[in-house]
């Protein structure tokens, strides 16, 4: 019976070793790949980016505007650290992190969107931050969000269950046997999409439109954050992405949410630059859907927002 135990202890343990060195391997591999969001983060923790002009806020950023355009008419070096899916709180998460391991910057241009000032209640996207739980304040902020649970915390490695292509492919980058390339522009990526129907059955689900509620205390958060990033000598700049005028429509609450932002704007003591009448918005080939512009659009919007940007910096 003893020896029997013993040879059950065994396996058990060449198991666990064996499972956590594969694990360990695959942790590894991710952290030094350009596989999908790892990138953007990889170039964050590695404190590679020390850029002078940084970009902020949701897909609504790192789809829409061009670093590449903003550096050239800036003369400034550029980078979006825009992050798909999520909003004002995790974008600050973001920026402190950032911070942490990378030169501040002389600038910090936030994109903003009617939902903007909302919170998800689930991780998006959670395979993203697989590899960097040993940062506590990343792992804290993620807590604030429904998707991990108790076992994905506390267990080694438990968490890439059920995340088999990810960590396929970081063990694929641990042993060489592939390298995966860049598909960003300094943490920018355009759609070059046409239009998609989504909006056209939303519409017809909800013809009375949708109301969008900003919440007080990410509002005030922001206030926070800005004026912490005033006190480090950054400037921000507030900009109102352009989206589609009928979406604008659809949004019962549109006109209070773009005031919002102006006040925002004045307690603060930045610019701030409402794109929501420009007419890139009318035109529905600048667009994949109602919020987000295609190459194309985005090209426009990163050529006009540079403008905008120098003519507030140099006066041009």
């Amino acid at each position: 019976m003893k020896l029997f135990l013993k040879k059950i202890l065994l396996i058990l343990v060449l198991f666990i070793g064996s499972y956590c060195l594969i694990f360990f391997a695959v942790e590894k591999g991710l952290k030094n790949s350009n596989y999908l969001d790892f990138e953007q983060w990889n170039n964050i923790y590695n404190g590679s980016i020390n850029s002078e002009v940084i970009i902020l806020g949701s897909s609504r950023a790192w789809k829409q505007v061009n670093p590449a355009i903003l550096s050239d008419k800036l003369n400034l070096s550029c980078y979006n650290l825009g992050m798909d899916g999520y909003q004002i709180p995790m974008q600050i998460k973001r920026f402190e992190i950032y911070s942490n391991y990378n030169k501040r910057p002389k600038l910090v241009v936030q994109i903003l969107d009617h939902f903007s000032f909302t919170k998800r209640s689930n991780l998006f996207n959670m395979d993203q931050f697989l590899p960097y739980f040993d940062d506590t304040s990343l792992v804290s902020e993620i807590k604030q969000y429904e998707g991990y649970s108790w076992p994905d915390y506390y267990l080694p490695y438990y968490r890439y269950i059920g995340s088999k292509e990810t960590a396929l492919a970081g063990f694929m980058e641990f042993l060489n046997i592939k390298k995966f390339k860049s598909l960003r522009n300094n943490g920018f990526l355009a759609d070059d999409k046409t239009w998609e129907p989504y909006f056209d059955i939303e519409k017809r689900k909800n013809p009375n439109g949708k109301l969008i509620e900003p919440i007080v205390w990410i509002y005030n958060s922001y206030i926070q954050f800005a004026r912490q990033l005033s006190s480090q000598n950054i400037s921000i700049v507030l900009v109102y992405a352009p989206d589609y005028y009928e979406f604008q429509d659809y949004i019962i609450n549109h006109e209070l949410i773009r005031i919002t932002y102006k006040k925002l704007a004045d307690e603060l003591g930045v610019p701030f630059i409402d794109y929501s009448n420009h007419p890139i918005c009318n035109n529905k080939d600048n667009f994949y859907n109602p919020t987000h512009l295609n190459k194309i659009g985005s090209d426009l919007f990163s050529i006009e927002l540079a403008d905008t940007l120098a003519s507030f910096m140099w006066g041009n």
